[in-house]
């Protein structure tokens, strides 16, 4: 979104001023805003081909050479998150989908993988990584719908940023790593029947989960669920009444 304007005060947090124009994004990084269709390097506004390209959060993706790479990078650093996008499109036709509700798909092999809201993720799937390593801090902060169907093990601080997230879907995952979701708010439901390690931090900030269905269980770090009044119950059933598990962890 830009707005011209003659004289500003205080911005509000996401706008910045370019020249004599107020910008909306969504990502800062080394000094780059990205937002929706665009991103302001040096001062420059770029906005993307929409014919040719796709902006996904900070990545972006060229059809026709069927490359990415994070915008907010410099061009010859091929990131971790390029690399996970990279191999997950590998070999495979990728496409871009409207939907009803105006929202796009990024379809690979007729398999959606992202939906977006101009340029944000709003919904996620990571098939085929058995392990997660090294996202950004601030990537996917905008996901309320989050599959990763083939993960094992996740890395510290995953999604940490994110306070939207409503529903995840981890089947295999069986560790999750210091730090992840801890920011998040309002998921209701953890169905994470392979999890058995949560170190310590997870979900600290969560006071809605309601429902825990962790039956492998057996280390859960310090200061997860912290905040959280609806599971003292099934906190209790898990660590006993000393909040204590074999490994020595504390639940909150």
């Amino acid at each position: 979104m830009f707005v011209f304007c003659s004289k500003v005060a205080v911005l509000p947090s996401g706008y910045i001023l370019i020249g004599d124009r107020i910008i909306k994004y969504n990502y800062e990084n080394n000094n780059i805003y990205v937002g929706d269709a665009f991103y302001v390097s040096e001062g420059k506004i770029i906005e993307i081909n929409k014919s040719s390209e796709i902006l996904m959060d900070t990545i972006l993706f060229d059809f026709k050479t069927k490359t990415f790479r994070d915008v907010t990078q410099p061009y010859y650093e091929n990131t971790y998150l390029v690399n996970l996008f990279t191999d997950i499109t590998k070999n495979k036709n990728a496409g871009i989908k409207k939907n009803k509700d105006k929202t796009s798909s990024f379809v690979v092999n007729d398999s959606q993988i992202a939906t977006l809201s101009g340029s944000k993720i709003i919904s996620l799937i990571l098939p085929g990584i058995q392990e997660i390593r090294g996202l950004p801090r601030h990537f996917g902060k905008f996901v309320c719908h989050l599959s990763i169907p083939d993960t094992e093990v996740i890395p510290d601080k995953f999604f940490e940023d994110n306070l939207v997230l409503c529903e995840l879907n981890a089947p295999r995952l069986k560790r999750m790593r210091s730090g992840c979701f801890r920011y998040n708010k309002i998921l209701l439901l953890l169905d994470a029947p392979k999890l058995r390690e949560i170190l310590s931090g997870c979900f600290e900030r969560n006071v809605k989960l309601e429902v825990l269905n962790l039956p492998k269980i057996e280390t859960l770090g310090s200061n997860c669920f912290k905040n959280n009044v609806a599971l003292s119950e099934q906190l209790e059933k898990i660590c006993g009444n000393d909040n204590s598990v074999p490994s020595g962890g504390c639940c909150h």
